[in-house]
């Protein structure tokens, strides 16, 4: 379990150096900007999420997409119990999460992920930690 969640933290601040350049944005601003990135072939494949004067805030670092990768979900503003009811579903799919970030205030939790379907395993997957009881 300890690891599970090193993995997390590292790729939570991975993903938040790689787009330390990037401005964070809300959530309908990130939509808009996930549109146009992936209108252009692009993944979000690092994510964060942040809470800045109490709203959530969001950033990824987008790349291209690869022949390595037949296929992305990208979701943000989750709740946990959304993130694993989702999670559980596309796993069933074959996808696997390869960015995940989790920011809270005094509200509740968001939650930001990537999960891709790879025909090759080039990137590697995290697993959710487990859920507190």
């Amino acid at each position: 379990m300890r690891l599970l969640w090193m993995a997390i933290i590292l790729l939570t601040l991975e993903g938040m150096a790689a787009a330390a350049n990037e401005s964070w944005l809300t959530a309908a601003q990130f939509q808009v900007e996930f549109d146009r990135q992936v209108g252009a072939g692009n993944f979000p494949a690092r994510v964060s999420v942040a809470i800045i004067d109490s709203q959530p805030m969001y950033r990824a670092t987008f790349i291209e997409l690869d022949e390595s990768i037949d296929g992305f979900w990208t979701h943000h503003g989750m709740t946990g119990e959304y993130l694993y009811q989702r999670d559980a579903e596309l796993k069933a799919q074959g996808y696997c999460i390869i960015a995940l970030g989790r920011a809270y205030n005094a509200e509740r939790d968001y939650w930001i992920a990537t999960w891709v379907l790879q025909n090759k395993p080039v990137r590697p997957c995290a697993e959710l930690p487990a859920r507190a009881s």
